[in-house]
């Protein structure tokens, strides 16, 4: 270990945060409820343990370095981390961690939920997520090897280490595009299932629940085109006189929707819900904790 690292501790860490982000000395020293002659001895000793003079006067205050520009975000994380390390059950800070999430989200709802995130965590965030592809993502084996921390999708096979609840409804709707020469405004089930229909290749895209692909066999669609990307259903919709089953919430957050008829079925399409999925072991993780308690609320 070096010279340098033995000559810090965290409460000079805490100074040097404090100056940076207040951009004042007096006020750095309010912050951490100590004297300004403590906090400008506690200055000296950093810039001589790091070598730099870290912040420079100013008419309303300090400005950092370069070098501590560089400095501030390895220094905060250090200082969350022991926090954490402290006190593991803290609550999580949206406004002032900058964790990356990684989640696999049907992208039916990725246009409802993430928007919802960014305004939960507020202006400005330093969080960042990571959104996986669906297809090829087995749920169970990406939450088991921590490739993801939440999925949102149709419920995942049933295993011990893994939690659930349910979101929100299905809720599957016909979709055809405005002007369809053979549909307007309502759609009996006879002609859906003689109307040329587009849908999805669950066998592509393993994230979804095969009991979906069974509800819509069971109606008796003609499938004229299979695609394997759910994005690819509205497009083409839109484009051609093929319908299409899909989630509301799919059909209503496309950017085409003004383009769509939206059709509530007259019979019942589905009983399934949407499920929440995560590993028990991160159960106490605060910072998924609230990335869960964010996503529920999108719901409410």
């Amino acid at each position: 270990m070096s010279k340098t690292i033995n000559r810090l501790d965290l409460n000079l860490l805490r100074v040097f945060l404090a100056i940076y982000d207040s951009r004042n000395i007096s006020r750095a020293a309010v912050e951490l409820n100590v004297s300004q002659p403590t906090m400008s001895n506690s200055l000296g000793k950093l810039r001589v343990s790091l070598e730099d003079q870290l912040f420079v006067r100013e008419a309303r205050g300090v400005r950092p370095t370069s070098r501590a520009e560089k400095l501030a975000p390895s220094i905060r994380k250090i200082l969350q981390a022991a926090d954490e390390i402290v006190d593991p059950d803290q609550a999580f800070d949206p406004r002032t961690s900058d964790r990356k999430f990684q989640l696999c989200i049907i992208d039916a709802l990725e246009p409802l939920i993430i928007p919802h995130l960014l305004k939960q965590a507020g202006p400005g965030t330093g969080l960042a997520f990571e959104l996986l592809l669906a297809p090829g993502t087995v749920i169970e084996t990406a939450l088991q090897s921590g490739q993801a921390e939440v999925v949102v999708n149709l419920p995942a096979e049933l295993h011990k280490d893994i939690a659930w609840e349910a979101l929100c409804p299905l809720d599957l709707v016909i979709i055809a595009r405005k002007g369809h020469p053979e549909v307007d405004g309502t759609v009996t089930l006879e002609q859906v299932k003689s109307l040329p229909h587009v849908s999805l290749d669950m066998k592509a895209d393993r994230m979804a629940n095969t009991r979906l692909l069974r509800t819509t066999k069971s109606i008796g669609f003609k499938s004229t085109v299979v695609v394997s990307r759910t994005g690819s259903l509205v497009d083409l919709v839109t484009k051609t006189d093929l319908i299409a089953v899909v989630m509301r919430a799919h059909a209503e957050n496309s950017p085409a929707a003004d383009q769509l008829q939206i059709i509530q079925p007259s019979w019942q399409a589905s009983n399934q819900n949407v499920h929440m999925t995560w590993h028990k072991r991160t159960d106490q993780d605060q910072a998924l904790v609230w990335l869960r308690s964010a996503i529920r609320s999108c719901f409410m």
